[in-house]
């Protein structure tokens, strides 16, 4: 397995296995069991996709302890609305049976102000040992600058879809990991006309 270095030094194993659609239960337990066996050391799942417990169980189904796999998650879009962030990391934590996720994500940006808040709350959280790392999800360069400019940790990790999102050159400067990730059915899951900006 191939690994990549965070800026804050974690490693991340750079083959992962992402559940976006595959439903709670025993499709998602065997998916992560079978890429567990067969190798892959790093999931990604989210609160949006309602099958963290799953993961769990997939990982445990595969006779591995919860320090052998890299989980990445997210929150999710509501919660940051809402200003529940906290509420959502815990309930993550929660359904992953663990006190701590490897890297947690803003899963989509919304107003300026409520990225700013939500952010803030993954940087006390990474502060506590709840998180390895921190960063974002969907967010262009415009977005990215403001958490870079009003929060104190950088973000480790940007994902994103490409030059769609205006990704550049400069994510290397700042130490950010870009992970990159085919399109599948964004609009289909969440309203952006709810609060998000993505200008």
């Amino acid at each position: 397995m191939i690994y990549v270095k965070l800026n804050n030094g974690v490693e991340v194993p750079m083959l992962g296995l992402g559940v976006f659609r595959t439903p709670e239960g025993e499709e998602t337990i065997n998916a992560v069991k079978w890429a567990m066996e067969a190798g892959y050391r790093h999931v990604d799942t989210a609160k949006m996709y309602h099958n963290e417990a799953s993961v769990s169980a997939g990982i445990k189904a595969a006779g591995l302890k919860r320090e052998d796999v890299f989980i990445t998650s997210k929150i999710i879009p509501e919660d940051i609305i809402l200003g529940k962030t906290a509420e959502g990391f815990d309930q993550t934590l929660a359904e992953l049976g663990s006190d701590y996720v490897d890297l947690m994500l803003l899963h989509f940006p919304m107003k300026d102000e409520m990225n700013i808040a939500a952010y803030k709350t993954l940087e006390e959280y990474y502060k506590a040992g709840k998180a390895r790392a921190i960063g974002v999800s969907n967010y262009n360069n415009r977005q990215l600058g403001v958490i870079l400019d009003n929060c104190e940790i950088a973000p480790a990790v940007r994902v994103g879809i490409g030059q769609e999102l205006g990704l550049g050159d400069g994510d290397n400067s700042m130490g950010l990991i870009v992970a990159a990730l085919h399109r599948m059915g964004f609009d289909e899951v969440y309203d952006t006309s709810t609060g998000a900006d993505l200008t």
